[in-house]
């Protein structure tokens, strides 16, 4: 970029001019005045003198970076600001965009919190042209002045922001105190709900542990249901294993440890279970229907834990075992982990699951010594055309002529009910095709 013609002669200069360029380069205007004392000292031309300021850094645009402040109820609100702005101007910056004194608000970036020593904006974005901040504003200037004050700290338990809960703690905020219907109906909350409700429902563990120790009553209810309740109904381990801990536990009455220990069964949460049944007493296993019920539904971890637990893995509150309506349903998980605690393996769980072509089922029960006859499985897997049962039957040595009980075999089953393959496969096995009685329409017989 130099002139050549002139290089020779202006080295002296050129180099003084390059070393003014190092060391100024932020100060573009600085340059153009060092190069005109330049031109007129040493006589350089004009054109020298653009080459100069040509060759120093251009004077950069400070980039901006967007901000989105997102508020503890879940609102997101937009900012801009230099790239350059330290964490302290930024902060500035929000608190008087959002009218929220200083000493109210908590800024963070993760699980870091951004105070006056964390380095410049540019640098928390992490080379990003977007920078999220988690922002945890005090009672009454959550959103400004948005949120109804009695709802802050029930609104900050729910969404987990524990330093806003601790604020407002310190502040003497009630935890006691329940949500507002506007704050129910907006995040769905029961009537009577309190902090401890609304932590413990989404399974803020740090939340809880604050509220508990602050004296919150831990088995309030809210619409009949404690907070130990809803976090086993979440399937918040931690968080029942905290209130357990501190207390909710020992203190709730019998009827509530029930309903605690039915909600963590019915949605499958094993570890749970398990927690409630270790602090006893052991007559919650033996809970009339619950064992039955969760093997319909097919959460074998919760009754490999009731089995544990000294459960009658053969009572049958409504006549039909729990293993039968395992099968039924096809949990072959759950019908080998009753097996395993000694469930007594009768006729009908065998012909419930070949009624409904539960291959896995079927082949796990044969090869745990069902009766291959009682209830006359092959004839029930036939009529419904579940070839693929019939055959593991006959390999475990059912007899395919048997018959039901009105004298009816699989093989005249099948052709009434037009189930071709499986017609092909008895007769491929000799099925005798004049034993049992024909069959004109469904449900007769000749």
């Amino acid at each position: 970029r130099w002139s050549r013609s002139r290089q020779g002669r202006s080295r002296g200069a050129a180099d003084a001019a390059a070393r003014v360029v190092d060391a100024c380069a932020a100060d573009v205007r600085v340059l153009a005045e060092f190069c005109k004392r330049v031109k007129a000292k040493a006589a350089i031309d004009e054109h020298f003198a653009r080459s100069v300021v040509d060759c120093a850094p251009k004077e950069a645009e400070i980039a901006t970076m967007t901000v989105f402040v997102h508020f503890l109820s879940g609102n997101v609100k937009e900012t801009v600001c230099p790239a350059t702005w330290s964490s302290a101007q930024l902060r500035q910056h929000i608190t008087e965009l959002f009218a929220v004194p200083d000493t109210e608000i908590k800024l963070r970036r993760g699980s870091a919190v951004i105070d006056d020593a964390t380095s410049n904006v540019e640098a928390l974005a992490c080379g990003s042209m977007r920078l999220d901040l988690q922002a945890v504003l005090q009672w009454r200037f959550a959103e400004g002045a948005a949120t109804n004050p009695e709802d802050a700290l029930i609104e900050a338990a729910g969404w987990g922001h524990v330093d806003s809960v601790k604020r407002l703690l310190a502040l003497e905020a009630n935890p006691r105190t329940e949500a507002t219907p506007e704050l129910r109906q907006r995040r769905g909350l029961n009537e009577g709900s309190t902090a401890l409700h609304a932590a413990a429902r989404e399974g803020r563990e740090e939340a809880v542990d604050a509220l508990a120790k602050a004296c919150a009553n831990l088995n309030s209810k809210a619409n009949g249901i404690t907070a130990l309740e809803l976090a086993a109904k979440g399937g918040h381990a931690a968080v029942v294993d905290l209130l357990v801990e501190a207390g909710a536990w020992d203190s709730i009455e019998d009827s509530d440890q029930l309903d605690a220990l039915e909600w963590a069964a019915d949605g499958g949460h094993a570890e749970i279970v398990r927690l409630l049944l270790a602090r006893g007493p052991t007559e919650l296993a033996q809970h009339l229907f619950l064992l039955a019920r969760v093997a319909e539904a097919g959460h074998t971890g919760v009754v490999e834990a009731l089995a544990e637990a000294g459960a009658d893995v053969d009572r049958a509150p409504d006549g039909i075992p729990a293993l039968s309506l395992a099968a039924e349903e096809g949990h072959a998980a759950v019908v080998e982990a009753l097996v395993k605690a000694g469930a007594r393996i009768d006729e009908t769980a065998l012909q419930g699951a070949a009624e409904a072509g539960h291959l896995a089922v079927v082949q796990l029960l044969a090869a745990r010594g069902a009766d291959l006859e009682a209830g006359s499985p092959v004839v029930e897997a036939a009529r419904r055309g579940h070839v693929a049962v019939v055959e593991a039957l006959a390999e475990a040595g059912a007899d395919i002529d048997a018959e039901d009980d009105r004298g009816r075999t699989a093989l005249r089953w099948a052709a009434f009910e037009g189930h071709s393959a499986v017609v092909q496969l008895l007769a491929a096995r000799g099925a005798d095709s004049e034993a049992g009685s024909p069959i004109t329409e469904a449900g007769s017989s000749d």
